[in-house]
């Protein structure tokens, strides 16, 4: 009928969470009241929770390429990449996302080109070729922006972005208890070094 279509709709853009007491009695008399669109409804959530699963899961997993790249360009340089990565013998600074696709897509690392800065005719045309573990699964086809970016500032894993030599080693909480990469939605383009500013009084 037109209302289920339109409630449908509704749903659609509905952003599903754990139900509350309140939508959980709102189910059982639609229950009682119109069996077949509750079995509906009911397949609609289960599907919603088990997409959002599936998101979490993949996000993990993408924080762990993130996590694992990071790593490896410290274990080659002997320090942290940052917002602005400073590569030997490069002039133009590169985003730590383009210093450590170098690990997770060398194909794509070598077709930026570190003579120019990141928003050089040459280096702008890699927007468009976003990572997967630089997107999140949610994202929609052809956003340029990530979605995983790090903290900046003084107090952070990976410094206040100048000429950092922050090193794993330097943490004092340990990596373990510490935020290198948080995911969130951003207008920042992926190869841009530009990251998220951090300081004590700023509630993340």
């Amino acid at each position: 009928t037109a209302a289920t279509d339109a409630l449908i709709t509704a749903l659609n853009q509905t952003e599903v969470g754990e139900p509350s007491d309140t939508e959980t009695r709102l189910m059982i008399s639609l229950e009682e009241a119109e069996p077949h669109l509750f079995k509906m409804l009911n397949s609609y959530f289960d599907l919603q929770r088990a997409s959002s699963r599936a998101f979490r899961v993949a996000s993990a997993n993408n924080l762990k390429e993130i996590g694992m790249g990071m790593l490896l360009f410290e274990q080659e340089y002997g320090y942290l990449p940052s917002v602005n990565t400073k590569l030997p013998g490069v002039e133009h600074p590169v985003s730590w996302r383009v210093a450590i696709l170098k690990y997770l897509d060398g194909r794509l690392y070598r077709q930026y080109n570190l003579g120019e800065p990141w928003d050089s005719e040459n280096n702008k045309r890699l927007l468009d070729k976003l990572p997967g573990f630089y997107r999140h699964h949610g994202q929609e086809k052809g956003i340029t922006d990530t979605c995983y970016v790090t903290l900046v500032g003084e107090s952070t894993a990976t410094g206040s972005g100048g000429a950092t030599t922050h090193t794993s080693n330097d943490i004092t909480d340990g990596p373990q208890q510490t935020i290198f990469v948080t995911q969130g939605y951003s207008r920042i383009p992926w190869t841009k070094p530009e990251d998220l500013q951090y300081d004590e009084k700023t509630t993340l």
